[in-house]
Order: C-alpha cells, then sequence, then structure tokens
C-alpha cells in the first residue's frame, strides 16, 4: 500500500499540488524526518514543534516570524528538510496549471484545483498500478471537501474529462482531508508545492532568489518522479 500525502501552492495565474508518496511501512520514517528538521529549526530560536510550513519560513511570519530576514538559516533547515526526505525515502510528483492562459483558451474554464486535482490523481492512480498496489491520497483540509468528495467519485464512477480518461483504479476511496500541523507528510508536500512554484511561477524574480531555490530543488531532485506543467 501507497500513501500520497499532497498540498497546493498557488497564485492568481499559476496553481500547483505536489504529491509525496511513501510505502505505508515507512510513515513513521516520514513523521520523524520532519521532527528532527524541526529540531534544527529549534537550534535557531524556535519551538520544537514548530510546522514546516513554507510560505510562514520564507517569508518570517508567524512562527517564524524570529528568522526574518534571516534568508540563510531558513535555507539551511529548508535544505535539510528536503535531504530528510530523500532518505525516507520518498517519491515526488508534482502537476500545475498556468490558470492565466487556461482563462484566455476557454470562456467557461473548470476550476483551477479541480484541472490540477483531476491531473495528479490520474498520474498517481497510473503509478501505484504500475506499482500493482494500492494508493490512499491524504490532503491539507479545505473548505470545499465535500464538493471534492463528490467530484472524485464521479471520476470513479464516468471517468475523468479528457482524452485519457481515467476511472482512478489505483485510488482508494474516499480521499482523506487532515490538518497539516497534525501531519507530517502534508508539510512535507507543502515544502516542495511551494519550492517548484517559485521555480516554475516566478521566473522574472530576484536572481539570488531563483538561485536559493534551484539549490534546493536540487536537494530533493533525486526523488522526483513526473513534473508537469499545463499551459493550455
Amino acid at each position: 500500500m501507497l500513501i500520497a500525502y499532497l498540498d497546493e501552492s498557488y497564485t492568481r495565474d499559476y496553481y500547483y499540488i505536489a504529491a509525496v508518496v511513501i510505502d505505508a511501512e515507512h510513515e513513521d520514517r516520514l513523521r520523524e524526518a520532519i521532527v528532527r528538521a524541526a529540531g534544527i529549526a529549534e537550534a535557531f530560536g524556535l519551538p520544537r514543534d514548530v510546522e514546516l510550513h513554507a510560505h510562514e519560513m520564507t517569508a518570517g511570519k508567524g512562527a517564524w516570524s524570529p528568522l526574518r530576514g534571516r534568508h540563510r538559516a531558513v535555507a539551511t533547515i529548508y535544505r535539510r528538510a528536503l535531504e530528510l526526505l530523500i532518505e525516507v525515502p520518498v517519491e515526488v510528483f508534482v502537476r500545475g496549471l498556468d490558470v492565466a492562459r487556461l482563462h484566455a483558451r476557454y470562456r467557461y474554464p473548470r476550476r483551477p484545483h479541480e484541472v490540477v486535482l483531476q491531473h495528479i490523481l490520474e498520474e498517481l492512480s497510473d503509478h501505484a498500478v504500475a506499482r500493482g498496489t494500492w494508493l490512499t491520497v491524504v490532503a491539507d483540509e479545505l473548505p470545499d471537501q465535500a464538493a471534492l468528495h463528490a467530484l472524485v467519485h464521479r471520476f470513479r464512477d464516468i471517468g475523468t474529462p479528457g482524452y485519457a480518461s481515467s476511472t482512478l483504479t489505483g485510488i482508494e476511496l474516499p480521499l482523506s482531508f487532515r490538518a497539516s500541523r497534525g501531519t507530517p507528510g502534508i508539510q512535507a508536500a507543502d515544502l516542495i508545492a511551494y519550492l517548484y512554484h517559485r521555480l516554475d511561477g516566478h521566473p522574472e524574480g530576484d536572481a539570488r532568489a531563483r538561485r536559493s531555490a534551484e539549490r534546493l530543488w536540487a536537494a530533493i531532485e533525486p526523488a522526483v518522479v513526473h513534473v508537469w506543467v499545463w499551459r493550455p
């Protein structure tokens, strides 16, 4: 059995979902990796149980405010967290969408989250089938969970939209939604979704920040199985 932890990162123009996939037998190792990364943050004066939330980390907000402006310290913690994930081991999947181009192409476009969720669930289902197993999905809590449950069950009943329709036979339903605070796998997915968003969705950004993001991505890249962004 595989477990996929999902989290998203988005702006008005881009939407990404990352999945961190592990064998169920490695769940304790994943938890330990996140606990150890938080322990490194403790050495910089943060609470031992601080949540690894990428936006707060890089912006110096919330619990991460003591490290506001200390970019090297944050990058050290971020990179070590990614290195620890490699050791679990994990498999990483990322799907994205150019929302601006979606709206420019279609008069009545689907919601970006629905589109990207469909795409990553199709990929995860195929991966589970290829491995000869099932995959259970754990996602960050969202306000429209009931609608998403209904959407995914509709996919199972009649197939996903598009030329390569799938009934997601490799995924065990229903999806599970949990708070990121108490779910290390979702925190791991958050780190990766945010990082890839910085790389793909901000190509015109500060050169120094981009080099930092590229170095962080290099730390997790050995675990990356699939990355694809739809640009309609």
